[in-house]
């Protein structure tokens, strides 16, 4: 199992035709892997959205359940990964909207030991069904501690 916490830079997209300003966020994740290379993760990340434009501001929680797999380099401290989910965002505010996501990326970590490594994040977002929200990226950083068996 492992557990972390990660800081993503969002770069939102448009919400009911509105344009979003970027904003840095903060989330944790947790996941169980299953050996090396595969691992089921469910994360959690907040962050305050502002349309500075037309002077509106919301607060955005997103919930992930995807998949990662690593693409183990022998001798290489460095991870890539890949990673494919979906969850549901929900925000509150002047710009009300929720609904479902589906998510892809990828990225690497960096092993500094066996049980503690950084991660870097490269994720694109879609909202889809009723919502409105376009096309998402989230750039970020983050750190994760493996523990017990898996």
């Amino acid at each position: 199992m492992n557990a972390g916490v990660w800081v993503p830079y969002i770069m939102f997209g448009d919400i009911e035709d509105v344009e979003m300003d970027s904003n840095v966020g903060l989330g944790a994740r947790f996941g169980y892997n299953f050996g090396s290379e595969s691992c089921v993760e469910l994360g959690v990340t907040g962050s305050n959205m502002e349309a500075s434009d037309i002077d509106a501001e919301a607060t955005l929680i997103v919930a992930q359940l995807g998949y990662v797999h690593n693409f183990i380099i022998d001798g290489s401290n460095f991870v890539p990964f890949a990673t494919l989910g979906s969850g549901w965002f929900s925000q509150d505010g002047d710009a009300d909207d929720d609904g479902p996501i589906l998510y892809g990326g990828g990225g690497t970590k960096y092993m500094f030991s066996d049980g503690f490594f950084g991660r870097l994040d490269l994720q694109v977002i879609q909202g889809y069904g009723e919502s409105d929200s376009d096309l998402s990226f989230a750039v970020g950083l983050g750190v994760e501690w493996t523990f017990g068996g898996n």
